[in-house]
């Protein structure tokens, strides 16, 4: 068997870095940046092959919770935050190999493979001191997921009659492996853990 001779092949590159600091008295420190890569192939004999991976990430303070205090009498248009250490982090990365034949110009044989990993941290603090009044209320929020799936199918056309028919077989597969946790903090540490 004669191995493939790519003809056509092209690459994609892409990224963003930013920060931004918001119009808010305790700055945001909202810094981010993506990535995306994807890497393309095909044949003359109607093979395609495709590959990518992209990532994201961000990390930010009291974006959600800076407001002016009501007793505040400032003319600024900035907030103030009352609980400066609100805010959070998320990372985001993926990949995804996909593979697709024509045995014939009726037919079509489509394979897909991806897994990612996710993780999330946010601090929050909505009720202030009320239940604690000497650390306070904030919590914490983690999150960190694994996801891998595949997929396959074979798609065949038909015609009847003059009437087109379609049809389409396969499977998909996907596992989610999930972590949480709920914590009582004050300024970013951990206290205790909360049901």
């Amino acid at each position: 068997m004669a191995s493939p001779k790519w003809d056509h092949a092209k690459a994609m590159f892409a990224a963003e870095v930013g920060r931004q600091d918001g119009p808010f008295d305790n700055p945001e420190g909202w810094d981010r940046y993506k990535l995306f890569n994807q890497s393309d192939a095909s044949d003359d004999a109607n093979l395609e092959l495709h590959a990518c991976e992209s990532s994201y990430s961000a990390i930010g303070t009291a974006r959600a919770r800076s407001r002016r205090a009501p007793w505040s009498r400032a003319s600024s248009r900035a907030s103030a935050s009352i609980d400066p250490t609100e805010g959070g982090n998320t990372v985001r990365h993926q990949v995804f190999v996909g593979y697709k034949l024509r045995p014939s110009e009726s037919s079509e044989i489509s394979a897909l493979a991806y897994a990612g990993t996710y993780r999330f941290n946010l601090f929050s603090n909505f009720t202030l001191y009320l239940q604690d009044p000497s650390n306070g209320d904030e919590i914490e929020q983690i999150d960190r997921r694994t996801f891998t799936a595949a997929s396959v199918s074979y798609r065949v056309v038909h015609t009847l009659g003059g009437v087109r028919f379609e049809t389409t077989i396969g499977s998909n597969l996907r596992s989610d492996d999930i972590h949480e946790e709920l914590w009582h903090s004050a300024e970013r540490n951990q206290l205790g853990a909360r049901a």
